[in-house]
């Protein structure tokens, strides 16, 4: 991101959202793996595949957006 470029309030809402949505899914996968493939004895296959492919559709430019410098600041 451009660090002259401040994001209007509905922009970064919606980039914070996906953001916080993309860090949760990835610690949900990882929590997962520990599973295998099914909790006693139902198939969480589907579920790995949806939170993989949500995880696809989340723009490159929300995932890391928390760390992100995001315009003007004030120092008090």
């Amino acid at each position: 991101m451009d660090r002259g470029y401040i994001p209007t309030a509905e922009e970064f809402n919606r980039k914070m959202s996906e953001c916080i949505e993309y860090k949760k899914l990835i610690k949900l996968q990882d929590q997962l793996k520990w599973f295998g493939d099914d909790i006693d004895g139902l198939s969480i296959i589907s579920l790995k595949h949806k939170i993989q492919q949500r995880i696809k559709d989340i723009p490159e430019e929300s995932k890391n957006f928390d760390t992100q410098v995001h315009g003007q600041t004030t120092n008090i």
